[in-house]
């Protein structure tokens, strides 16, 4: 991790060198793109669980599967689905900590320090909120440099942050509904907030993407003016 966040030096007494986020920012597209692509797995396979119900209550067979195997299959999924999470969220710490430290490297005078920004995401409870004026912060001062195409009002950053707490939520109401029904799904309320979980996920996962895209595009530009 030390080798991905530290900042590149140059010569001795110089100044640290700022870094593209190219890299990170591509990896960081990639695994938002493939939680988008589970949210919508998960979704389906809400859907064929009701199938299957609803064959069931008519006394037919469902083509295909069984519940106790498209049970099975949907935990898998859903593991799958937690560590495509945490691998984002390392991904998304470092992509922060990288575009945060550029910033200071340019000379930009920020309230959070690159380290401050990773405590913003690590630190339960302030993690809330911080995460979210971090990146405001970071998207004004990315936009400020002279001769670019200003990033826009951060409302960008605004709904990303709504949708991603709202998913987040929503999922962590799921669990406890459906711990309580001993299910990992029912007809009832678990099923509805995974369904809305999973549709909040897609759109934090669009609105994030385009974050992301805006402020790596625009610190590349700051970076080889």
């Amino acid at each position: 991790m030390l080798l991905i966040l530290g900042p590149r030096t140059g010569p001795a007494g110089e100044r640290p060198i700022p870094r593209s986020p190219g890299i990170l920012a591509v990896v960081l597209i990639g695994l938002l793109l493939l939680d988008m692509g589970l949210a919508w797995m998960v979704t389906q396979a809400a859907y064929v669980y009701v199938d299957i119900v609803w064959h069931a209550l008519a006394s037919k067979v469902f083509p295909g599967i069984t519940l106790a195997e498209h049970s099975r299959q949907f935990r898998l999924l859903r593991l799958a689905q937690v560590a495509a999470w945490l691998v984002t969220a390392i991904l998304f710490t470092a992509w922060l900590y990288r575009v945060d430290q550029n910033l200071w490297q340019l000379g930009e005078t920020l309230r959070y320090s690159p380290r401050e920004a990773v405590r913003s995401v690590l630190v339960p409870g302030p993690n809330l909120v911080r995460p979210f004026l971090v990146m405001r912060e970071i998207w004004h001062a990315t936009g400020r440099g002279e001769g670019g195409k200003p990033l826009g009002s951060g409302a960008w950053v605004a709904w990303w942050w709504l949708t991603l707490i709202g998913a987040l939520c929503a999922e962590a109401a799921t669990g406890g509904l459906a711990e309580s029904a001993l299910l990992p799904l029912d007809l009832g309320g678990a099923l509805q907030l995974l369904i809305l979980a999973q549709a909040l996920e897609i759109a934090a996962g669009a609105l994030g993407i385009v974050v992301v895209r805006r402020i790596s595009a625009r610190q590349r530009e700051l970076l080889t003016a």
